[in-house]
């Protein structure tokens, strides 16, 4: 039953360490999603909580963005 699925997930997460992780990065959207996946791939396990963005002033015609990522790695 439920408390079964439970005791698993606690065991999962015994002798698990996060480590707090935040970038600030500007650029092109197309170059943070490359960002993103990349991240994706990364051999430790990382829980991205929180991306906010806004718009910068760039050249004419290109879209630039500051970007803020808040994530947790975890490792043992």
């Amino acid at each position: 039953g439920g408390g079964k699925g439970a005791s698993s997930q606690l065991n999962l997460k015994q002798g698990l360490t996060t480590l707090p992780l935040s970038w600030q990065i500007s650029g092109r959207n197309y170059n943070f999603r490359r960002f993103l996946s990349d991240l994706e791939l990364n051999q430790r396990l990382i829980d991205v909580g929180t991306i906010t963005f806004s718009s910068r002033q760039g050249a004419p015609g290109v879209d630039s963005f500051d970007f803020a990522v808040q994530a947790k790695a975890y490792y043992q």
